[in-house]
């Protein structure tokens, strides 16, 4: 048989059982907040940073290392640590695309898209382009002459030759498939004056 329970009895009972589920939700709240907490703490302190040129690199969560000038932020695959020993022959400014066409010739790729992400904030508007009639695809005809034009040729040698050099207003960045990143961040810090 069911004990008779009277109604202040059972009031009694529905306010106990209400402050413990309080009590539990309140206890959930303040442990979720000081595990985010924590967390968050845990993320900034596995930043990799390092200092190049008076300037701080600073590796995030995706993997990009991002650095600050003239508070403009800019993000970069490399630090120039990484890639100190690219040897370039160029004397190319950023102020030499600033408010400029500039066109892109050869495959594209992870440089080219390093390149495109970095350059997109300084030139006028970009392009694919063709150096000579025999170009394979549908895409105007530029110059080094009147021209600003990247060219990423891929080295197939083993023991080929990489480098970026400069012909007039054309820049070569020739690598490997596997360095083409590597070659277009050593060249935004080359615009850029870091290095």
């Amino acid at each position: 048989m069911k004990k008779i329970i009277s109604q202040e009895e059972k009031e009694k009972k529905t306010k106990i059982n209400q402050t413990i589920i309080g009590l539990l939700l309140i206890s959930l709240m303040i442990f979720s907040t000081i595990g985010f907490a924590f967390s968050f703490n845990q993320e900034e302190n596995n930043q990799e940073k390092i200092e190049y040129n008076n300037i701080e690199f600073i590796r995030d969560s995706s993997g990009y290392w991002t650095f600050e000038i003239n508070e403009n932020k800019f993000y970069t695959i490399y630090n120039p640590q990484e890639i100190s020993d690219i040897q370039i022959s160029t004397n190319k400014k950023i102020d030499d695309y600033n408010n400029k066409p500039l066109y892109f010739v050869g495959e594209v790729g992870e440089g080219f898209s390093e390149l495109y992400k970095f350059l997109s904030n300084y030139a006028v508007r970009i392009g694919n382009a063709c150096l000579d009639k025999n170009c394979k695809d549908d895409y105007p005809i530029k110059n080094c002459d009147n021209d600003n034009v990247i060219i990423i040729e891929e080295v197939l040698d083993v023991n080929g030759k990489e480098e970026i050099v400069e012909y007039k207003n054309c820049v070569y960045i020739k690598t490997k498939n596997i360095n083409e990143a590597k070659y277009a961040d050593a060249y935004i810090f080359n615009l850029l004056e870091i290095r």
